[in-house]
């Protein structure tokens, strides 16, 4: 059996008026504040990726 974690926990500080409007819009995406930071990185690498293939 590995050892390996499914998941890494990260402590992220974010200003007040962040948070705000992090909480909701994982609320209207039906989702919590770290399910909604996952999409939003996801789709930031993916954008990312595009721009580095041309």
């Amino acid at each position: 059996m590995s050892n390996r974690k499914i998941a890494s926990s990260l402590l992220v500080r974010l200003p007040p008026h962040l948070k705000d409007w992090l909480a909701d819009y994982a609320e209207e995406n039906s989702r919590n504040m770290t399910g909604q930071l996952i999409e939003l990185i996801k789709a930031e690498r993916e954008r990312a990726a595009a721009k580095e293939q041309g």
